[in-house]
């Protein structure tokens, strides 16, 4: 699943053009279990292709850019646009000698939560990053 998960993250940041606005996804099939609020009470259409969807929502001028989207095992979208609080773990660290920042520091610390399997971001800015187990797995540098 990494390597779809990883191939789906890439090609959604490719898809949106030069409006990305940075991107959250969490990968969990119990959404219901996980420390989130809706940023949005509106339904979002979807397309049946999932990274054309995860792209459209990853632009500044969509409404539902903000936040993570969670995606069930099988990388289908079961929610948009949540606020993402996991707990804080003083252990966790940032990457030395990198810039991160809040959506970096909520992956990487979601990712430690039981029923979360992989979490990934990426930004124009701050590249893109994987997490699983509290621990960045794959980082690619901005393009």
């Amino acid at each position: 699943m990494f390597d779809e998960f990883y191939h789906l993250l890439s090609r959604v940041q490719a898809l949106s053009g030069p409006s990305f606005s940075g991107i959250g996804l969490i990968v969990s099939d119990y959404p219901e279990r996980l420390p989130l609020a809706p940023l949005s009470d509106a339904a979002y259409p979807q397309d049946e292709d999932v990274e054309k969807t995860l792209a459209q929502v990853s632009r500044w001028e969509n409404a539902f850019h903000d936040g993570f989207h969670v995606l069930s095992s099988d990388l289908t979208i079961l929610r948009f646009s949540q606020y993402f609080a996991p707990p804080p773990v003083l252990t966790v660290r940032p990457p030395a000698g990198r810039v991160s920042g809040a959506r970096y520091l909520a992956a990487q610390l979601g990712s430690l939560l039981p029923d979360v399997q992989t979490v990934g971001i990426a930004s124009r800015g701050l590249g893109l990053a994987i997490f699983e187990q509290g621990a960045e797995r794959l980082y690619e540098a901005p393009r």
